[in-house]
Order: structure tokens, then C-alpha cells, then sequence
């Protein structure tokens, strides 16, 4: 074997392992940054109910009836309860409310009786 192949021999792996063990000059590296997944449509929520301040109130008149949210005034039956204008009669519950036609039940409060 001549001298110049037994020097490439060394040198050979000597560079291989020299260029494995100085490392690269690299470019700062900048974080990674996770974003929030976008917003995937769903269905649709139902709109928000309105604060108890849409109720309507039944309200107690000078004259010893009561006065409808729609400013009709009705004479209270001695039971409590009273006819509304198109017939359909409003009875007193256990409670002290009103049982309206349609099943809603109207709480009796200082001034009358707040319905739903």
C-alpha cells in the first residue's frame, strides 16, 4: 500500500468524524406559536329570553275591579276570579293567583297580579 493511500485512509475518517462533530451554524429559530382552532359552526341557539319585565300586569282599579294589560276594566267575581270581554273566564287558584284560559297562572303580588 502506498503512503498516500495509508494517508487517506486517516485523513478520510478523521474529516468524516470532524464534519459529525462540529455542528452547523443554523438561524435562530423562532417559537412556535398554536393558534385557537376556528370556530366551527353548530346550530343555531335559541334567541334569549326577555327579562321578566315583558310580563304583563293585571292591576287592582279604584273602582274595586281590575284593570287588563290592554286597559279594559273587569268586575272581580265573588269567587275572586273575573269574564273577560270575549267570554272566557279567569278563576282564582289556591294560591291567591289567576288561572288564565290558556293554563298560565298570573302571581298575585302588592299591586295586582303579574302575569307571564
Amino acid at each position: 500500500m502506498s503512503v498516500v493511500s495509508k494517508a487517506w485512509m486517516v485523513a478520510f475518517p478523521a474529516l468524516a468524524l470532524a464534519g459529525c462533530l462540529q455542528p452547523a451554524a443554523q438561524a435562530p429559530m423562532t417559537p412556535v406559536v398554536a393558534l385557537p382552532a376556528p370556530a366551527i359552526p353548530g346550530p343555531m341557539a335559541a334567541p334569549p329570553v326577555a327579562p321578566s319585565t315583558s310580563a304583563r300586569r293585571i292591576a287592582a282599579n279604584a273602582a274595586g275591579g281590575l284593570t287588563l294589560p290592554d286597559g279594559t276594566d273587569v268586575d272581580v267575581n265573588p269567587d275572586g276570579g273575573f269574564t273577560l270581554p270575549n267570554g272566557a273566564v279567569v278563576r282564582r287558584n289556591a294560591a291567591g293567583g289567576l288561572v288564565l284560559p290558556n293554563g298560565a297562572v298570573c302571581a298575585a303580588d302588592a299591586d295586582g297580579y303579574l302575569c307571564p
